[in-house]
C-alpha cells in the first residue's frame, strides 16, 4: 500500500507546454480583438478597441482553458501508452 502512495505520477505539463499555450492564447486574443472590432456599435475608436479587447479576454480565457486541458489529456494518454 505504501509503494502506491510513494510512486510519483508523471507530470502532465511543463514550462514549455505552458509557454506554447500562452503564446497561442496571445495570438487568439489579437485575432479576436481585430475580428470583433468591426462588430462594436460605436464610432469612437478607443471605445471600439476597449469593448473588443474586453470581449476577447473572455474568449481567450476559454481558449486557454481548452488548450491547456487538451494538452494535459494528450500527455496523460501518451504516458499511459508507455506503461
Amino acid at each position: 500500500m505504501l509503494t502506491d502512495m510513494t510512486q510519483q505520477e508523471p507530470r502532465l505539463f511543463g514550462r514549455r507546454t505552458i509557454g506554447i499555450v500562452l503564446a497561442l492564447t496571445l495570438v487568439v486574443f489579437l485575432l479576436f480583438t481585430s475580428i470583433l472590432g468591426s462588430n462594436v456599435p460605436s464610432d469612437h475608436a478607443p471605445t471600439i478597441w476597449i469593448v473588443s479587447a474586453f470581449t476577447s479576454v473572455c474568449l481567450s480565457g476559454v481558449f486557454f482553458l481548452a488548450a491547456f486541458m487538451f494538452s494535459a489529456v494528450l500527455n496523460d494518454q501518451r504516458n499511459r501508452r508507455q506503461d
